[in-house]
């Protein structure tokens, strides 16, 4: 039984302290004013003004932000969901578009016929056989139609990239 207190007192003393605890020089220095003694929540001084982390300025949050860069046109002053030129993206012509398997423009990875270069595939270790030098021991043009199911309309013999509904 003595074990279990002394166990218990120094999972006590061995954390951090808590907001039911007593106030006490334990508490270290308030995030608010610095001084020790007591916690952020029971702090008398006027609260301090929280920095941006995006650009470290004062007088906003990061989500109001306007020296952040927007992720679909690259230019500041807005976010993506407020992009004047977030529909345009949808429709960007193919000799702008460049593969990430290939490199070259004029279409996707998706609709890509080129290899992986060897020398980019000498890194990659496949996530079956944990091997390196190829992505996939399974070759999906040998799996059987029949056993393959739509995720779109639930049939055998196609995947949902392939609908024939």
């Amino acid at each position: 039984m003595l074990s279990w207190v002394y166990h218990f007192m120094f999972l006590f003393y061995q954390r951090g302290p808590r907001y039911f605890d007593p106030p006490d020089s334990s508490w270290g220095a308030c995030y608010n004013c610095g001084e020790e003694g007591h916690a952020a929540v029971n702090c008398t001084e006027a609260k301090r003004m929280k920095p941006c982390y995006v650009c470290g300025g004062l007088g906003h949050v990061a989500k109001q932000c306007t020296k952040t860069n927007c992720y679909i046109c690259k230019k500041g002053g807005h976010r993506a969901k407020d992009c004047p030129e977030k529909h345009m993206s949808a429709r960007v012509p193919k000799s702008l578009t460049v593969c990430l398997k290939c490199g070259n423009s004029g279409h996707d990875m998706f609709s890509c016929r080129n290899d992986y270069s060897p020398d980019d595939l000498k890194e990659i270790q496949c996530y079956l056989c944990k091997t390196f030098g190829h992505l996939c021991c399974v070759n999906t043009a040998d799996a059987i139609l029949g056993e393959i199911s739509c995720y779109k309309c639930g049939q055998m013999g196609h995947t949902g990239l392939v609908s024939y509904i």
